[in-house]
């Protein structure tokens, strides 16, 4: 009896141990963290601020604020050497990223994007899935690596730089990726915003009329806001197709991250379960919310624009950590790629434009 009490007390005292020591490492790391965090503010607030006065300039320009933003961050690359701003540079990069992203899905609603109809709703996912999977296939072709394809297709059939920075926030994390993904922003900014100018003017001289050259919009530029610079430019009736039909295609971001994900997760180990990011959760999430008609038009127009800031922080944070050399060593072959996945989308728009029977 004696000996069952002294294994019992003994029981508690490993049993109290190891509560202990679980306190002390919760405690150490909370602490680690803060002051991760507090050791960041700095980077952060200089990338906020940047997103800022990018989006600022956009509103008194012609130019788009992501284009303003990359070229604040090439002209502070200096900065990446700074012992104060690099950690709050690099949590931007992984933080607001996906803040971003996951304020995006409030700007979408399931019933809007069902006004397109079947048959434009399937051609936007093939069109979707094709750019992507031959901008991957012929990226050794021009001498690149896969995930180089993958971030230019995914960039060009998505959302341009927002779909970039949330393919790489699921992709292993290195120098190399974070090269490519300033060359991607880059590119799709600069395409789109030749896109943006070119397009109207082209199917007003082919003829088309505003829904049929709004859905050419919609489906083939690759920002957001030049999608709607593009479409308004046009009449409200081209502006509001166009908007429809590049909502949809943000949605489709959220299959392609998950099976990014699922895939990445798998390659990482043997039996490695893979799990959902929570990032694309609460994009998903916000679809679902904003779909139901319950949150007010002004809480979805701030979303807008905090999603919108977070997004220009990143890429500003993005173009500040990769040198531009290194960003242009690449040669003529990354922009070769970006210009014939951009033409690719164009010829499959201009296509399912003539040939849906929603528009004959």
């Amino acid at each position: 009896m004696q000996q069952k009490s002294k294994t019992s007390e003994s029981d508690a005292h490993q049993s109290n141990q190891s509560n202990q020591w679980k306190s002390w490492t919760w405690r150490s790391a909370l602490r680690a963290r803060g002051r991760k965090i507090l050791s960041g503010l700095p980077g952060i607030g200089l990338s906020l601020l940047a997103g800022g006065l990018a989006i600022w300039g956009a509103r008194h320009s012609q130019f788009p604020a992501m284009m303003i933003a990359l070229l604040l961050g090439a002209s502070c690359c200096s900065f990446r050497r700074s012992l104060l701003l690099a950690p709050g540079l690099k949590l931007t990069v992984r933080v607001l990223t996906r803040i971003g992203v996951a304020l995006l899905g409030l700007q979408i609603s399931v019933a809007t994007v069902l006004q397109l109809g079947g048959g434009s709703l399937l051609f936007l996912v093939a069109a979707t899935v094709a750019t992507i999977g031959l901008t991957v296939l012929a990226a050794p072709l021009f001498g690149q690596r896969r995930e180089f394809g993958l971030l230019i297709g995914g960039a060009t059939a998505i959302c341009g730089a927002s779909a970039a920075l949330a393919i790489s926030a699921v992709l292993p994390p290195s120098e190399r990726l974070n090269r490519q993904l300033s060359f991607t922003i880059m590119a799709v900014t600069l395409l789109s915003t030749v896109a943006m100018v070119a397009y109207p003017a082209g199917l007003l001289a082919l003829g088309f009329g505003d829904e049929r050259a709004g859905f050419v919009l919609g489906a083939s530029i690759h920002d957001v806001a030049q999608v709607v610079g593009a479409g308004y430019a046009m009449s409200d009736t081209a502006g509001e197709t166009a908007v429809v039909v590049k909502l949809f295609r943000v949605m489709l971001l959220f299959p392609l991250v998950f099976t990014l994900a699922h895939v990445s997760r798998r390659s990482g180990g043997a039996g490695a379960a893979p799990r959902l990011p929570f990032f694309i959760l609460a994009f998903l999430a916000g679809v679902v919310v904003n779909t139901t008609g319950v949150v007010p038009v002004p809480l979805v127009e701030a979303t807008t624009l905090i999603s919108q800031l977070m997004l220009t922080a990143s890429v500003f944070a993005v173009c500040v950590l990769t040198p531009f050399l290194d960003v242009t060593r690449g040669g003529p072959a990354p922009a070769a790629m970006s210009v014939l996945a951009t033409l690719l989308i164009l010829c499959l728009a201009l296509a399912a434009s003539i040939y849906l029977p929603s528009f004959h």
